[in-house]
C-alpha cells in the first residue's frame, strides 16, 4: 500500500507511463482514509457552528475554538486537494493507458470535472447526468484489467 502511494507522489505529475489497478486502488484507499481521519473532526468541529446558525444566531455566539479548529481543518482539506489534484489525474491517466485505451479517452475525466461543476447552475441539470455517466465510465475504466506490454498505449 504505502509502495503505490509513494509511487504516486514521485510520479507527480508524470502522464506516460501505466498504473496498475493495485496501484491505483492502493492509493485511492489512503486517500479515503485520510479524508476520514479528517473528516471526523472537521465535522465534530462543525457541530456547533451549526447548531448555532441553525437557531438563527449569528457567527458571534459560535465558540472561538470551534470556528479556529474548523477554519483550519477547511484550509488543510483546500490545500490537500490543491496538492493531490495533478498527481490524480495524472495517476487516471497512467490507469487509463494500463486499461489499453487510447490517450485521448482521458479527455472524458476534465469533461465531467468541468460538467460537473457547470451541473450546479440553474437550467444546466443536463450536466449533472452527463458527469454521473462520464463518473461510472471512469470507475469502470479504473476496473479493467492491465493490458500486456505489446500494445501501443
Amino acid at each position: 500500500m504505502w509502495t503505490a502511494y509513494k509511487k504516486y507522489w514521485s510520479n507527480y505529475a508524470r502522464f506516460s507511463g501505466k498504473s496498475t489497478r493495485a496501484d491505483y486502488w492502493w492509493v485511492v484507499l489512503v486517500n479515503v482514509i485520510l479524508f476520514v481521519i479528517w473528516f471526523i473532526p472537521a465535522t465534530i468541529s462543525a457541530v456547533p457552528i451549526i447548531q448555532r446558525l441553525g437557531e438563527g444566531q449569528s457567527l458571534d455566539s459560535v465558540p472561538q475554538g470551534s470556528l479556529i479548529i474548523f477554519s483550519f481543518l477547511v484550509l488543510l482539506a483546500a490545500a490537500y486537494w490543491l496538492a493531490t489534484f495533478i498527481p490524480s489525474w495524472a495517476l487516471q491517466y497512467r490507469r487509463f493507458a494500463d486499461a489499453g485505451l487510447n490517450p485521448w479517452w482521458f479527455a472524458i475525466v476534465p469533461i465531467g470535472f468541468v460538467l460537473n461543476i457547470l451541473s450546479n447552475f440553474k437550467g444546466m441539470g443536463w450536466a449533472s447526468i452527463v458527469s454521473l455517466v462520464i463518473s461510472v465510465a471512469t470507475f469502470v475504466i479504473t476496473l479493467l484489467p492491465s493490458k500486456q506490454a505489446d500494445d501501443e498505449y
